[in-house]
C-alpha cells in the first residue's frame, strides 16, 4: 500500500512497528522526502503523536500541501480455539486491531476534517463471517467494521469519507500470523491438567497444520493488481463505495 501510494505521486508517511524489519528497510530505499518511514506502535500513544507531528510539519512546508488520507492497516491474528487463548493473547488482538486503530484515527481527525481527507480501514472477511479458531480476531474486526460504519456517518457532514477495505486472505504472504508458534507455546503452557488431557493430541495436530503460516516473511510478494486497483479507487474516486472487498 505504501509503495502504491508512492507510485501515485503522494508523499508517504509509512508507519512500521519494527523499524529494523525487512519491509521497513525496503521502504527506506525510496528518497527520504518521498517516503518517510517512522515507528508507530498503536499501543504507545507517544509514537502516534510523533507521527502526527511529522505529518503536520510536512504539510506546513509544502505549497498547497494537504492531508489526503489515513490508511489503517495494523493487525494481529492468533489461531486457536477460544478456550486455549490466554487473556493476554485475546486482549492484544482487541487492543491492536480495534482500540489501536481508534487511537490513531482519533489523533488525525482534526487534520482529516481540515483537508477533507479519507479514512481507509482494513478489516477482514472475518468481520462479516466469523471462523472457528479465530474468535477474538473476528470479534475485533467485526467491532472495527461497526465502528467504521458509524464513523462514516459522523464524518460525512465534514466531507471526510470513511471506507472499509477487505483485501482477502494474505496469511502466507504477510507477517500477520508470524507470532503463531510463540502464541501456541503460551497456550500450551497455560493448560490445566484437565485441558492437557482433553486437548493435548488435538492441540498438537492443530498447530502442526499451521506450521506453514508461521515465521517472519523477509520479502514482500508482488502486489495483487485487482486489489491494488480497488485500493487506488478507494483513495481517488469521487463517488466512493462504503466498502471495497476482494474477492468480490
Amino acid at each position: 500500500m505504501a509503495r502504491k501510494c508512492h507510485s501515485m505521486n503522494m508523499t508517504v508517511i509509512a508507519g512500521v512497528l519494527n523499524p529494523t524489519s525487512q519491509g521497513a528497510k525496503n521502504l527506506s530505499q525510496y528518497p527520504s522526502h518521498e517516503m518517510i518511514v517512522t515507528h508507530i506502535d498503536l499501543l504507545q500513544q507517544d509514537t502516534i503523536s510523533h507521527a502526527y507531528r511529522i505529518v503536520r510539519e510536512i504539510i506546513s512546508r509544502e505549497i498547497d500541501g494537504k492531508f489526503l488520507g489515513l490508511v489503517n492497516n495494523a493487525g494481529v491474528m492468533v489461531f486457536g480455539e477460544f478456550e486455549w487463548q490466554t487473556r493476554d493473547l485475546f486482549h492484544r488482538q482487541i487492543e491492536v486491531n480495534l482500540l489501536g486503530t481508534m487511537s490513531i484515527t482519533h489523533q488525525f481527525l482534526p487534520l482529516l476534517r481540515k483537508y477533507q481527507g479519507r479514512i481507509l480501514t482494513v478489516t477482514s472477511h472475518c468481520a462479516h463471517q466469523s471462523l472457528p479458531g479465530l474468535a477474538p480476531y473476528a470479534a475485533s474486526k467485526a467491532a472495527l467494521a461497526s465502528w467504521t460504519d458509524a464513523l462514516r456517518v459522523e464524518m460525512k457532514k465534514y466531507d471526510v469519507a470513511v471506507v472499509e477495505f477487505i483485501p482477502g486472505s494474505f496469511i502466507t504472504g504477510s507477517n500477520i500470523a508470524a507470532g503463531q508458534k510463540d502464541a501456541a507455546q503460551k497456550m500450551r503452557k497455560a493448560f490445566t491438567e484437565e485441558q492437557e488431557e482433553l486437548y493435548g493430541d488435538y492441540f498438537g495436530r492443530y498447530n502442526s497444520y499451521l506450521e506453514g503460516i508461521d515465521g517472519m516473511r523477509n520479502s514482500l510478494a508482488e502486489s495483487h493488481p485487482a486489489i491494488m486497483k480497488a485500493f487506488e479507487g478507494a483513495l481517488r474516486v469521487e463517488r466512493l463505495n462504503a466498502s471495497y472487498k476482494y474477492p468480490y
